[in-house]
């Protein structure tokens, strides 16, 4: 794994098969990790189970946070090409903005899965675990967006709208979390 996205396609003997860095599910199928399913009858197993779950979840977005990070050196070089394509001046803050995004999701996306950890089971842990699902979904497309170096002045209002719609779901992931 070398960025922060959690989209892997497997190099080794021209197998090319898709998955999910955190679950293992494949990508073509995949909406978001699998929830928590404590299936042992043992209590002590399934609070290790638990911990194990949250805390994997917690540092793949640590990880990711900080590869992303790298990311931005990345963004600048590609700032740079694409100001030297364009004569004249070229409105390149929306790429610097959704790597911001990008950061904001990740660091607010591990926390979260320090805070379900201790959520008792509840319409609240059903709603939150949702929100956090669907920025999930939403912070994986924006990284994977960026990673492939997939911009362009063309592509500004592919990369406005997922980065919006990522400060959308972290809004609502976090004021719904309030009530």
């Amino acid at each position: 794994k070398s960025g922060g996205c959690n989209h892997m396609t497997c190099r080794k003997g021209g197998c090319h098969f898709e998955f999910c860095w955190i679950c293992l599910s494949d990508w073509a199928k995949h909406t978001s990790c699998k929830k928590l399913d404590l299936e042992t009858e043992d209590e002590l197993s399934k609070e290790r189970e638990k911990y194990a779950h949250y805390f994997q979840r917690f540092q793949a977005n640590q990880d990711s946070e900080k590869l992303e990070h790298d990311l931005w050196v990345t963004v600048h070089e590609r700032i740079r090409e694409l100001e030297a394509e364009v004569e004249g001046y070229a409105d390149t803050k929306f790429i610097t903005d959704a790597c911001m995004q990008l950061v904001k999701c990740r660091r607010a996306l591990k926390y979260t899965y320090a805070y379900a950890y201790f959520l008792q089971e509840s319409a609240h842990k059903n709603l939150f675990e949702y929100l956090q699902a669907e920025l999930v979904r939403t912070t994986e497309e924006l990284s994977e967006h960026l990673e492939l170096r997939e911009i362009s002045m063309e592509s500004k209002p592919a990369l406005l709208a997922l980065a919006q719609g990522a400060h959308q779901r972290l809004e609502n992931l976090l004021n719904r979390n309030e009530d």
